[in-house]
């Protein structure tokens, strides 16, 4: 290279100094018919404004309620925040809704600063109303009342029936049935907790982060993990990577984990599906076993992991499980200072399948199934009273046992029969 030549240095994760060198050779054409000794200032200072104005940049914004999802642009009009040149594309997860901003990073940072306050000042609120006729009337007449009402007071009223939605109207997500949680002990004494949950709000010395090569926590459990850790997570990420590069797939890196109830975070980088020739097993066993490893490094005695590569990565679930589940069985063969690894997940289909996994190939003691269950959903059994047996040897013949029948039936009351039993 020439001694007077001038560099243009771009710094910035991969997909930002990429978007940036398209942009310099698209719509910067300087065209120099001799050679200038040194470039002015002033015009460096020009081209990085540019640079910064145009460059298109993607950022996450925590929703507070899921509800809200579907309706952004709706509400954000109705509240008076205006994203003219950015993209929204919501996600209504019922435990990590979140929003995704695409754009040029100057619209993205204004409307990001404005969106931010807006959004800590939603109230949610679910008003029931039990009048007779009260749904045919809002699914008719009530509901362009409803748009008036809301207009009028900047907010989005939606209607719901408990069978249901109403019409147009949308309804939250629904909740599935949650899955209970499992406890397997390895012969040398590690503790593998199968569990659905929110890894954010889980207590462990680690929690895992499934991550991209970039360490650009945008979506799924990294998304989540980067909303709730605050950004720290993400900055210390981004320096992390300007420092060593690309984090190769297998790879397992630590930065700090923020807010997060945890000592560190460790951000595991597995493979995507259909990009590795069908090595995504061997590939995800070889990064948990990285992600193992680095725990028992650093001397960590708890750990919690998501199904790593599942979801937004496109590996089957089943590949997934067993990949995570032979990974922690083989580790668990030698005695560690590792005591306890939980394996934890919102998705039930996701936790199903890593407990099938566990019964398949620990070859361990299943301790119990059932406790530290996170349920918001409410299930309906038939119990008998326990018999006390000590009371009743101590009056010598027992008293016959009372059984109560608990039944519970969807509909009006006044539709309903009594029916005897004897």
């Amino acid at each position: 290279m020439r001694s007077d030549s001038a560099q243009l240095v771009l710094e910035g994760s991969a997909s930002e100094v990429r978007t940036a060198r398209q942009l310099v050779t698209d719509k910067i054409s300087l065209v120099l018919e001799r050679v200038v000794p040194e470039v002015s200032p002033h015009l460096l200072e020009e081209i990085g404004a540019f640079l910064i104005d145009q460059s298109s940049v993607e950022e996450t914004v925590c929703l507070p309620y899921p509800e809200i999802a579907d309706h952004l642009p709706e509400l954000l009009e109705r509240i008076g925040v205006e994203h003219t040149g950015v993209t929204l594309h919501p996600s209504a997860s019922a435990i990590h809704p979140t929003v995704l901003l695409c754009g040029p990073s100057v619209r993205v940072a204004q409307v990001r600063d404005r969106l931010g306050p807006a959004l800590a000042s939603l109230v949610h609120q679910t008003v029931t109303i039990d009048q007779p006729g009260a749904l045919r009337y809002f699914q008719g007449l009530g509901r362009e009342y409803l748009g008036v009402v809301g207009r009028s007071q900047h907010c989005l009223i939606r209607l719901h029936n408990h069978g249901g939605v109403a019409g147009e109207a949308s309804a939250g997500p629904r909740l599935e049935e949650m899955v209970t949680a499992t406890s397997y002990r390895l012969q040398r004494g590690l503790q593998v907790v199968v569990r659905q949950g929110d890894i954010t709000k889980e207590r462990a010395d680690a929690l895992v982060n499934a991550a991209n090569e970039d360490l650009d926590h945008a979506g799924g459990v990294a998304a989540a993990l980067c909303c709730a850790g605050g950004p720290e997570v993400q900055q210390t990420s981004r320096d992390l990577v300007r420092q060593i590069g690309r984090v190769p797939t297998c790879t397992v890196v630590e930065t700090t984990g923020g807010k997060l109830p945890c000592k560190m975070l460790l951000h595991a980088v597995g493979p995507v599906g259909g990009s590795v020739g069908g090595n995504e097993r061997p590939l995800l066993e070889k990064t948990v076993k990285a992600a193992l490893d680095l725990a028992e490094t650093l001397e960590l005695q708890t750990l919690a992991m998501p199904c790593i590569s599942s979801g937004i990565f496109g590996v089957p679930l089943k590949v997934c499980s067993e990949a995570i589940v032979s990974a922690v069985r083989d580790f668990g063969r030698e005695q560690r200072i590792l005591t306890k690894v939980t394996l934890i997940d919102v998705s039930g289909e996701a936790v199903r399948a890593m407990q099938e996994a566990c019964d398949r190939l620990l070859q361990a003691k299943r301790e119990f199934s059932g406790w530290e269950v996170e349920s918001s959903t409410t299930t309906t059994t038939t119990h008998a009273p326990q018999r006390d047996t000590t009371a009743a040897s101590a009056r010598g013949a027992a008293a016959p046992e009372v059984c109560v029948q608990v039944e519970v039936i969807q509909g009006t009351i006044e539709k309903q029969q009594v029916r005897e039993t004897h």
